[in-house]
């Protein structure tokens, strides 16, 4: 019986020493870094046609994998960054400035039928 007892608690101190000198390593996520691309749930093509008369202009955003199209811009090699639930900054080659630059502003998924964008002159809803 004191052999057991003797031998359990052998064990259990072994334990604490070589745990207490092994260091424990952790690998850390970064939620916060680029990835190449865009969110799937972004895909299609965004507009906000339902506030203006059938044959006035409205502003339209086509969101592919890697290319995103404005009505007067475009933008190459996408990359994006989870800044929160369901909001997302992108960055990628702007073809009117020639250079690579991040977006102004952010954009927020709200359901697979709304978006709202937050750019310089306020938000922007946008439907499918």
């Amino acid at each position: 019986m004191h052999f057991k007892k003797y031998l359990s608690l052998t064990l259990v101190f072994t334990a604490i020493i070589v745990g207490g000198t092994i260091p424990i390593t952790t690998s850390t996520v970064c939620a916060s870094s680029w990835k190449k691309g865009t969110p799937k749930v972004l895909h299609g093509t965004w507009t906000d046609a339902y506030k203006y008369p059938k044959g006035a202009m409205y502003d339209q955003l086509d969101i592919t994998n890697k290319h995103m199209y404005e009505s007067d811009d475009a933008w190459y090699n996408l990359s994006y960054k989870k800044i929160g639930h369901h909001t997302y900054k992108l960055r990628g080659y702007n073809e009117n400035l020639k250079k690579r630059v991040t977006i102004h502003g952010s954009v927020h998924f709200i359901n697979k039928h709304h978006i709202c964008t937050t750019v310089l002159w306020g938000k922007v809803d946008l439907y499918k």
